[in-house]
Parts: structure tokens; sequence; C-alpha cells
């Protein structure tokens, strides 16, 4: 792991924030850290959430990490 030029540790306490614009076409938002980011597409995060939501139509349970990580294994170690 890297940190910024200016220090020595690679964790940084300076989120980066981006402000969005939701719009009635929008189905979902997916928020994550770096650490998803760095091992799965954007686009495989919404492949993943649109399956989840078609197998039970439930966000809440969408949102769980087992639920992630046990029926999406493969594509996310895919896209490593």
């Amino acid at each position: 792991m890297k940190g910024s030029k200016s220090s020595s540790c690679p964790l940084s306490a300076e989120p980066k924030l981006e402000e969005t614009t939701l719009s009635e076409e929008d189905e979902f938002l997916i928020l994550g850290c770096d650490g998803l980011w760095d091992v799965i597409s954007s686009q495989c995060a919404v492949t993943i959430a649109r399956k989840e939501l078609m197998l039970h139509n439930d966000p809440k349970r969408c949102s769980r990490q087992e639920s992630w990580l046990g029926r999406h294994s493969s594509a996310i170690l895919a896209t490593t």
C-alpha cells in the first residue's frame, strides 16, 4: 500500500467526496470504499446488485456483505 507523498502512512483520513444528483431513472445507489473498487468494476457491482434485487427484491438484504461474497465471489475474483 502506498500513502500520500507527504506521509509514510498508507492510510488517509481525507475522504474523496463526489456529489451526484439522482433522478427517477436511477435504479439504486452503490456506496463502497476504495477497497471495493480496487477489486470490482462499477459495472460488475451494478450487475450483482440487479441480480440480488431480482432474487428477493429486498434492498436491505442485497446490501449484506455475505450476500455479495457468497454468491458472487467468482465474479469479484474474476475482476481482480
